[in-house]
């Protein structure tokens, strides 16, 4: 039936474009469809419920079976547990029933008997036995008994006074050993000597309350199950996970549901104690008593782990519903899209097309607009680099022509200056005919550099800086007595360099001081483009204002400068550092405010 009406609708909606049929009908078949995938998709959900409900009663009676057989396996080892050490304490007291205590104290094969034992149980940790006094008469931790210990208000010696018949034995609280101070439980039964009637001794062995606790860890379904050991009094023996406190702290009241387990026949099934109102937060207690002793074997269950086996048991009809519904879910989509699709992807070809179009036109424009804008960003850096140059150039002819007003009376100086003056002007001519070599050449390629020695162009250039700074600033020029490698690169641009941080450190020193050149033969730098065997470093050194972060971070982006107007372009750091990368070195700045700047020029030897 629903196949029938599935193929309805199809064979309608195939014939449902705009104008084809009504748009009444259009309108009722849309309402059967919804009606139809409503309950299509509901049916998995409620089937999910119902597998719900069922597994949540399946689940508990499984969680609580379990716990049943925890319990009585618990049961069964503790009370084993505590037949053995019985027998223990009757074998000790079948072996010194004939003897005083005075014997007892003193004769060793009355102790190694004790210690024999202790060996043979896995359980007890100590034997022992205490005098009518409450005194030590026999303990295994030590060679002889300690006199001085009395052990009169311990619960498991007063629990026998002289004249005791004869019963079950006794189980005391944790407490401390007087004798090495470890925490322990006692089993306890009077001693009966020939004659029948208990004197008031005690015949004693003691047991950790982890011996409990490590079965209890063993067969714990999470660490989160609560297990206990408990006595009629509310004692707890032994407690899982938290162990339970020596010293007679672990003391609970009993609830009044658990009191009937007490008055329970030994072999009565566990009592099942249930809290809380939905499955997987339910509190499930089953409490049960060990054989004839006067004890309660209590385990409370995790109620996560609850939850977790529900969850578990749920998994796979969950897994099928969410599936089922995916798939009509999916086949609704797919019906849904299939008449769509075409008109989509035709669509999307017309748009295509056009976005295609449109961007190849808009790419035409902004490759036009890019090439135009490189022309123009190359000939501002062209004219920028020719107009700082010429500036240089200018500054040294200037300073000279000032030297040789304040030198005429000396004939030796004013050549030595107009010498000067001369390498000054070849360098102008020579940056003139590299702009016109630049301007005519087409290929790209720069013609490789004559080597030249740069100790020479530092000591010229040293001797013009010196005489033009005047008195408040020196100039000192520190050159290596091995020497300096030859360089391939400019040497107009290399001499243009030098003076220009050279300037630059002088301007730094308002008040006067020294600016000093020092070059070295290095390694390469650390992060140098290039690896030659030697690098010349050229190092340029003020003590002057210096810079801070922010400055620094901005010193020799071409047009910045902190100069006042009319005493600096800003490009004389942009020149260096370009001239320091295409002769395949670099520029490096470090300085401190009110300390002074250092520039480092790197270039490889030639």
């Amino acid at each position: 039936m629903q196949e029938r009406a599935e193929a309805s609708i199809s064979v309608a909606e195939s014939f449902a474009a705009p104008g084809v049929l009504p748009a009444s009908v259009r309108a009722d078949m849309s309402l059967l469809r919804r009606r139809y995938a409503g309950w299509t998709l509901a049916l998995p959900v409620i089937a999910l419920l119902a597998a719900g409900v069922w597994s949540l009663d399946a689940t508990r009676q499984l969680f609580l079976s379990d716990m049943r057989r925890t319990g009585a396996l618990l049961a069964d080892q503790v009370m084993d547990t505590l037949e053995i050490q019985q027998v223990m304490l009757a074998a000790l007291n079948a072996r010194v029933r004939d003897l005083d205590w005075q014997t007892i104290r003193t004769d060793p094969e009355v102790l190694a008997f004790a210690r024999a034992l202790v060996t043979a149980s896995r359980t007890i940790e100590t034997f022992g036995l205490t005098s009518p006094d409450g005194h030590i008469a026999l303990a295994t931790e030590s060679d002889r008994p300690p006199v001085d210990v009395d052990l009169s208000d311990r619960d498991f010696v007063a629990a026998f006074p002289a004249g005791t018949a004869q019963r079950r034995s006794f189980i005391s609280v944790p407490v401390f050993s007087r004798v090495d101070g470890r925490p322990q439980v006692h089993l306890s039964r009077p001693r009966v000597p020939a004659s029948g009637m208990a004197d008031g001794g005690t015949v004693v062995a003691g047991f950790a309350p982890a011996v409990f606790e490590r079965i209890f860890a063993a067969v714990a379904a999470s660490p989160r199950t609560n297990l206990m050991l408990v006595r009629d009094d509310g004692a707890v023996l032994a407690r899982f996970p938290v162990a339970v406190a020596a010293g007679g702290a672990g003391r609970i009241a009993l609830p009044a549901a658990w009191l009937p387990a007490l008055g329970a026949a030994p072999s009565a099934a566990p009592r099942v104690i249930a809290s809380g109102f939905l499955p997987f937060a339910q509190h499930l207690t089953v409490v049960q008593r060990i054989g004839d002793w006067q004890l309660l074997l209590v385990e409370a269950c995790d109620p996560a782990l609850l939850w977790q086996r529900w969850l578990a048991m749920m998994a796979f009809p969950t897994l099928g519903a969410a599936a089922a519904m995916l798939l009509l879910a999916a086949l609704r989509a797919r019906v849904q899209r299939a008449a769509a699709s075409e008109q989509a992807r035709l669509r999307e070809l017309a748009a295509a097309a056009e976005a295609a179009h449109t961007a190849l036109i808009e790419r035409s424009a902004l490759e036009s607009r890019l090439r135009q804008v490189e022309k123009t960003a190359a000939l501002g850096q062209l004219a920028a680099g020719v107009a700082h140059d010429f500036n240089n150039l200018l500054q040294a002819l200037l300073m000279g022509a000032e030297t040789l007003q304040r030198i005429a009376d000396n004939p030796k100086a004013v050549r030595e200056t107009a010498a000067t003056l001369l390498k000054v002007s070849g360098r102008g001519v020579a940056l003139t005919r590299r702009m016109l070599d630049f301007a005519r050449r087409d290929d790209g390629l720069v013609p490789a550099a004559p080597t030249f020695a740069p100790a020479d162009c530092l000591r010229s250039a040293a001797d013009l800086l010196d005489r033009t700074f005047g008195g408040s600033h020196a100039v000192r020029l520190h050159l290596p007595p091995e020497g300096l490698p030859p360089l391939a690169c400019n040497r107009a641009e290399f001499e243009t360099v030098v003076i220009n941080l050279a300037v630059n450190a002088r301007d730094a020193m308002p008040d006067g001081g020294e600016v000093v050149i020092r070059a070295a033969v290095a390694p390469p730098p650390s992060e140098g483009p290039r690896a030659e065997a030697a690098w010349l470093r050229l190092d340029v050194i003020d003590t002057g204002l210096g810079m801070d972060a922010a400055t620094l971070a901005q010193a020799g982006e071409a047009f910045f400068t902190t100069k006042p107007p009319g005493r600096g372009t800003g490009l004389g750091l942009a020149m260096a550092r370009g001239f320091a990368q295409r002769a395949g070195g670099r520029l490096d700045l470090a300085s401190t405010p009110g300390e002074g700047t250092v520039a480092t020029l790197w270039l490889p030897a030639g």
